[in-house]
């Protein structure tokens, strides 16, 4: 900012050469004013001469508008200046709900948003673009969406104008699990169990590093002596959500531009990021410190940040009453020791460490996790019996054989006859051996059986329901009146 001959009052001036002039209250970005007052007003990428602005209007001189052409106040009279300049939309936006389960709908509200220019001469108009965190989105201003997963969401909401100028509000939501009873008929769904969160060390430097990350991954890092961390929060159209020092602040990075940081408060840009998107869900990451990296304070003994297990630390450099928390699979002495919260057998362990451990019935879920959903178990596999396939159903043997001597009665005066349906007959019925055959029959019957409650009992631990069970037993041909007996059993 250049000042020659003039007064800035109170002002934000940016980019700009004030001659002869009189600034208050203003907000300037990009103007070169000569020999004129700005008093409570707003201006950028212009030129004013002699002119009088205040309170957004001017009264005379004359002013350069954005597109090149210039306006004569002292020759055509006084003009509101958002009928002269575009000016950014304002955006506003409120939820209905910002603490749900899985499934609540959530009213998304932008009417709030406003537009300096609307209603006036320059006839603009907005259009809006709800990105909801998850994948879905939506360009009415007020819309209504429900989330699957559990889980800090961000919906981004982007107003834009006529002319291309944009504003961004963000609105935080977390979404808990709405529980499910298992094992009872009409339950079961939901959706597949989550990716698991990367965590990944880094090693600032002045050479720029790239890293690929999905949503939520995280970035962890040391910065004089403080730990830090960059939390791939949000993936949007044209930007990415970071969270610096979760829970931090937020920063909205369009892709391929150069944002600097400052991460410790000290008003003092530390590191360069840069994003570039790979998919809906990954972005590359590129970081870079900026200038020398200061010199670390080693501090004299023992240290969290030595890279020696000392200290009551329970791993190197982490766990124990002084250092950060350790991550999965480091050695812990109690809960508190874990990032997870969770020390099993002086691991650490989580729900996302992609290992089946402190007590769960499937890799990351069931037991102190959430419920294993079925879609991520593996299907039945139970094999039909073969006495099962053919007839469908196994009759009482009593009652087959009365039905057989019934026939060989009937049609013993048709002797030809009587032994085509005979083997007809026998060709469909169960093969049993000529001695026991009862005995024979009862036995492979019961060992099925057996085998089928089996089966049951460890698919119902691995988080299927009753009414599961039995549709996929049917489909594979099993009788129903085996299974609904097998299911009685069970439930003795």
């Amino acid at each position: 900012m250049t000042c020659i001959n003039g007064v800035i009052d109170p002002s934000s001036v940016v980019h700009s050469t004030t001659i002869n002039s009189t600034i208050i209250d203003c907000n300037l970005s990009n103007v070169y004013s000569i020999d004129s007052y700005c008093i409570n007003s707003a201006l950028s990428d212009t030129n004013i001469t002699d002119a009088n602005i205040t309170n957004n209007w001017i009264y005379n001189g004359t002013i350069i508008m954005q597109n090149g052409s210039l306006y004569n106040a002292t020759a055509n009279g006084s003009k509101q200046l958002k009928d002269l300049f575009n000016y950014a939309p304002i955006a506003a936006i409120n939820v209905s709900n910002t603490t749900v389960y899985t499934g609540d709908e959530i009213i998304f509200n932008a009417s709030a948003t406003t537009d300096p220019n609307i209603p006036g001469e320059l006839n603009d108009s907005l259009s809006y673009l709800w990105e909801f965190g998850d994948g879905a989105n939506s360009t009415n201003n007020v819309t209504n969406h429900s989330y699957t997963t559990t889980g800090t969401k961000y919906a981004l909401m982007t107003v834009t104008d006529n002319f291309g100028l944009k504003d961004y509000e963000v609105q935080e939501i977390t979404v808990n699990s709405r529980s499910v009873p298992r094992n009872r008929p009409g339950g079961g769904g939901g959706g597949s169990k989550a990716r698991s969160v990367q965590i990944i060390p880094i090693e600032l430097s002045t050479l720029a590093s790239t890293y690929v990350m999905n949503y939520r991954d995280r970035l962890e890092f040391g910065y004089q002596e403080i730990d830090h961390s960059l939390e791939l929060a949000g993936i949007y159209s044209d930007k990415v959500l970071i969270m610096i020092n979760s829970p931090g602040a937020r920063v909205l990075l369009p892709y391929d531009q150069t944002f600097k940081v400052d991460i410790d408060d000290d008003n003092i840009l530390d590191i360069e990021l840069r994003a570039e998107r790979i998919s809906s869900s990954k972005i590359s990451l590129t970081v870079r410190l900026i200038g020398a990296a200061p010199t670390p304070v080693i501090p004299e003994g023992p240290s969290c940040f030595d890279r020696i297990r000392n200290q009551n630390e329970t791993d190197t450099d982490c766990g124990g009453p002084d250092c950060k928390k350790c991550p999965d699979q480091k050695d812990c002495l109690n809960n508190s020791d874990c990032i997870s919260g969770r020390c099993t057998v002086g691991i650490c362990t989580s729900c996302s460490d992609k290992i089946q451990n402190q007590g769960e019935t499937g890799i990351d879920c069931g037991g102190p996790c959430d419920p294993c959903q079925p879609e991520a178990l593996p299907p039945p596999t139970l094999e039909t019996p073969a006495f099962a396939r053919v007839p469908p159903r196994i009759e009482s043997p009593g009652y087959t054989w009365l039905y057989i001597t019934i026939a060989i009665v009937v049609l013993i005066g048709a002797a030809g006859a009587g032994a085509y349906y005979w083997f007809a007959v026998e060709s469909q019925k169960i093969k049993f051996p000529k001695t026991s055959k009862v005995e024979v029959g009862k036995s492979i019957e019961n060992k099925a059986k057996a085998k089928l409650i089996d089966y049951i009992t460890e698919t119902l631990g691995k988080g299927y329901n009753e009414k599961q069970v039995k549709e996929r037993l049917g489909e594979i041909g099993w009788p129903d009146y085996m299974v609904n007996e097998a299911f009685k059993e069970l439930k003795r």
